[in-house]
């Protein structure tokens, strides 16, 4: 009878040591990796994509990027974050396409991050660098297509060929 309360204890101590085990494994698979965020600023606003915490409604790994107005730039930051233990290393291209057809490459930039460290590419994009269909139509999308060795994220976006926001009333002369 004395052997049986050690083992006892041994087999609490093997549930702890297990559930432990299990816990850790959920903390470390929800937080190590690499990682990306697109900030889209247009208009005085400023979209954030977060790439693998977000449901795609539009399928395919395609996201929603805005309406942009004809004529006003957007502004893009490309946010990686390498939450590994070794260095990360990618070239990694944008560019801009309407349907099939590839209007303009944006980036072509080799990426080197630290362990545990983050990187930010930034670019803008103008209306003179699309297609004139946008000027003919009221409204055109585009496609944004960040790609790396990896993985390619695509984000679609409009642009609009004037605001949909009426201009104020003219103000009477007196």
């Amino acid at each position: 009878m004395a052997g049986m309360g050690h083992t006892r204890y041994l087999y609490l101590g093997l549930a702890l040591a297990c559930f432990a085990g299990i816990l850790s494994i959920f903390i470390v698979d929800g937080y190590l990796g690499v990682y990306d965020i697109l900030y889209i600023t247009y208009d005085e606003y400023e979209r954030k994509i977060e790439f693998d915490n977000q449901w795609i409604p539009e399928g395919e790994g395609t996201y929603y990027g805005g309406e942009i107005t004809f004529g006003k730039p957007a502004y893009f930051r490309y946010q990686i974050e390498n939450r590994t233990f070794s260095s990360y290393e990618d070239r990694l291209t944008v560019s801009v396409w309407e349907g099939s057809n590839k209007l303009v490459d944006l980036v072509d930039k080799q990426v080197k991050i630290t362990s545990f460290g983050s990187a930010a590419v930034e670019w803008a994009l103008t209306s003179d660098k699309l297609a004139t269909s946008v000027i003919n139509e009221e409204y055109s999308n585009y496609t944004i297509r960040i790609s790396s060795s990896s993985q390619e994220r695509k984000i679609i976006f409009g642009y609009r060929a004037r605001s949909t926001i009426p201009p104020p009333p003219p103000v009477p002369l007196k």
